[in-house]
């Protein structure tokens, strides 16, 4: 069983664009289309694990909400950062049921609030 030890922590997100039908994983779902993201400079070098997460809406308009759905690559960060991130959370745990954007109408015209921390910055 994996343990449960705070040690995650997030570098981006991506959303919804206001209230348009524009979201994070819309050019995903292209041919060719891929994800990218940056590592912040300020982090000290050694190896991470990146979780890198879809969150599908098509039912979050009650509890128990959206699905999660993760994947995972690990990365070696080089470089001269010697921060250690903030703002750690656990899996499971990271989500609340009351927190912004576990329940939420996709299918509305509303802004939308990602979970779980806020992304880390250096």
């Amino acid at each position: 069983m994996p343990k449960s030890d705070a040690v995650w922590f997030k570098i981006k997100e991506e959303g919804r664009t206001g209230t348009s039908n524009t979201w994070g994983d819309t050019p995903l779902m292209k041919a060719g289309g891929i994800a990218t993201y940056t590592i912040p400079k300020c982090i000290k070098p050694g190896y991470y694990l990146v979780r890198h997460e879809i969150i599908a809406l098509h039912s979050a308009y009650s509890y128990p909400g959206a699905q999660f759905y993760p994947g995972c690559h690990q990365v070696k960060v080089t470089g001269s950062g010697s921060t250690s991130p903030s703002g750690l959370v656990s899996f499971p745990g990271a989500y609340k049921a009351t927190d912004a954007g576990v329940t939420y109408d996709a299918y509305k015209a509303q802004a939308y609030t990602v979970p779980g921390p806020k992304v880390f910055t250096c």
